[in-house]
């Protein structure tokens, strides 16, 4: 009101458009230049996408759950000393992250359910119905293979973890090897274990020969084979990994070599939350318990 007053009183015959903020006498706002340099900084930071998130976004990338925006700063600073470059201020760097870029730190939080999340679906009772269907049928073959009826198992390529885990800021810029983890958990009569196969990425990658590989080689060590016919496994639906023709053909040659049924079944989608990743930290605990005696 104040700009249109004034205008009328100067006796104008229209009032002129407001321009606040596009003048050229700002001293302090960043060039071309400057945005460019800061986005080279920021895209030379490696980032890896979500493995379970991909769907739902697929342009969504992680940083270092080591890193921060007022680490990258720091970082910057010492960047543009090198360079001999006048540095933007923090808030400057960290609108630049926020608008020019689609980046997280560390894993994303996949646990909740799209499905469930839409309030609008008209098909929500009945995907929850299913989910609660699958969790009192894994419930039921738990519960059978205390009694030794069957072979109960769940397995799940946990999230990829970088090597070496560093906090030095080198470590920052560096490509890092992945370290892959296949786990296995094993109820059957008293038996409850967790059986691990690890592997770097310069050995093999993630897909289903190698989560194959790892189920053959858990069978071998467990030696189930000799303990009953029947086996029941539990995963994800991932299609690269669990889902395929490829365990298909896994389960065909057990068949052969002494199993007689095999059932491998799947939580409803977006509820695939196993007791696997339970019973891992379980045995993560005690191995920390058991390092604590020895130091």
């Amino acid at each position: 009101m104040k700009h249109i007053s004034e205008q009328v009183a100067a006796g104008l015959p229209t009032v002129n458009p407001d321009q606040r903020g596009r003048h050229s006498n700002r001293p302090n706002r960043l060039t071309d230049e400057d945005i460019e340099f800061v986005k080279r900084h920021i895209s030379s930071f490696p980032a890896e996408m979500s493995h379970y998130s991909r769907a739902k976004n697929s342009n969504q990338q992680y940083l270092s759950a080591m890193v921060s925006v007022q680490k990258m700063h720091d970082e910057y600073i010492v960047f543009c000393q090198a360079q001999k470059v006048k540095p933007v201020s923090m808030y400057s760097y960290q609108h630049i992250f926020t608008t020019r870029f689609n980046l997280g730190f560390g894993s994303p939080k996949s646990d909740t359910c799209s499905a469930c999340d839409n309030l609008d679906s008209i098909s929500t009772p009945a995907h929850k119905e299913r989910a609660n269907e699958a969790f009192e049928r894994q419930k039921s073959d738990k519960k059978q293979s205390s009694d030794s009826q069957q072979i109960y198992i769940t397995f799940d390529l946990q999230q990829t973890l970088p090597l070496p885990k560093l906090s030095t800021s080198k470590a920052f810029y560096l490509r890092q090897v992945w370290l892959y983890n296949v786990g296995v958990h094993l109820l059957f009569g008293k038996t409850n274990r967790a059986y691990f196969h690890i592997w770097a990425e310069n050995e093999g990658g993630r897909g289903c020969s190698e989560v194959g590989s790892a189920l053959l080689a858990f069978l071998d060590s467990s030696n189930c084979l000799n303990k009953s016919k029947h086996l029941v496994a539990w995963s994800d639906s991932c299609s690269g990994q669990n889902k395929n023709f490829v365990i298909v053909c896994l389960w065909q040659l057990l068949l052969l070599r002494g199993f007689e049924i095999i059932d491998h079944k799947f939580p409803e989608p977006g509820h695939t939350f196993l007791d696997l990743d339970r019973d891992f930290a379980h045995v993560e605990q005690n191995v920390r318990k058991h390092e604590n005696k020895i130091t």
